[in-house]
């Protein structure tokens, strides 16, 4: 996948952002402006809320399907407001990865654009914006045919969707970092068979001119959760029989191990941070800007 060279505009002293192609950057400046207000009078609703927050917004002239999904980034630490400031945002790089992807037709709902609002170094807002598609996450799907139906069928046809889709994502040369099952959404309010699935999420990517390494392709993989013999099945459909599987298999099962053990042990590593619910509470706030 090739590199694109990707410009901004400085709208003020504070505020910095860029827009796709179809969009005036403008009108995407005034979108994020009124967002408390739309907020306030229900014209914007938040439809998850997290560490990061994610807001409905209908905006027919931004979206060809009449509304967009703004994510707003958290409160970030002094050295990541520096590290960001001297390279790129959250924000940036969820819209250049997006534009990558759509241009190597990697499905991503379409991007739209994103702005930074700066106080000296520190990082006060960070949104980015893509128009919102209707989407049941792969997380939702699983849930709903394990702990439901526990359907055979529909967890293979699960499973033979999600996997050539990822196999061509990584084939481009694009490493996810964060392919968990909540960021890989299928259009619809439900799962239907042969549906092309979406990635979300796109911060943590790296870049590579060339297909995927054996190595990047494993951890990348490792994020996955299914049941182990249907994880195992994902993993022979995504090598389509020119792959090592065992060698896939067995370096993403080593780093989903050390991911698992990370996660149990971060109040340990962290605990002032997990006292203040730094890992649960929202910190993301949304603010008049610019």
């Amino acid at each position: 996948m090739e590199r694109h060279e990707f410009t901004k505009t400085n709208f003020s002293s504070e505020c910095e952002g860029s827009a796709a192609p179809h969009i005036d950057e403008l009108k995407l400046l005034a979108v994020i402006q009124e967002l408390p207000n739309q907020l306030a009078n229900g014209t914007a609703k938040k439809i998850s809320q997290h560490y990061d927050t994610v807001i409905y917004l209908e905006a027919s002239t931004l979206s060809s399907t009449g509304a967009v999904a703004v994510k707003i980034f958290g409160e970030q630490s002094l050295f990541k407001d520096w590290y960001d400031w001297t390279s790129s945002t959250q924000a940036q790089r969820s819209f250049e990865a997006a534009e990558l992807l759509l241009k190597n037709d990697i499905s991503t709902p379409r991007a739209i654009g994103w702005i930074n609002q700066w106080q000296g170094r520190r990082l006060k807002g960070s949104f980015y914006l893509s128009e919102f598609v209707e989407a049941i996450s792969v997380r939702d799907v699983l849930s709903n045919i394990y702990y439901e139906s526990s359907d055979y069928d529909e967890m293979m046809n699960l499973v033979s969707t999600v996997a050539p889709a990822i196999r061509s994502m990584h084939d481009s040369g694009f490493f996810h970092g964060d392919l968990g099952n909540q960021n890989i959404m299928l259009p619809g309010k439900q799962f239907r068979s042969g549906t092309l699935p979406m990635f979300i999420d796109l911060n943590r990517y790296k870049l590579s001119s060339s297909a995927l390494s054996l190595r990047k392709r494993s951890l990348d993989l490792a994020r996955l959760l299914f049941p182990e013999k249907y994880r195992r099945v994902l993993f022979e459909i995504y090598a389509d029989g020119n792959l090592p599987v065992d060698q896939l298999w067995r370096v993403a099962e080593i780093k989903r191990r050390l991911i698992a053990i990370k996660k149990q042990t971060r109040p340990l590593r962290h605990p002032i941070k997990t006292l203040k619910g730094k890992y649960t509470n929202n910190r993301s706030e949304i603010k008049p800007i610019c």
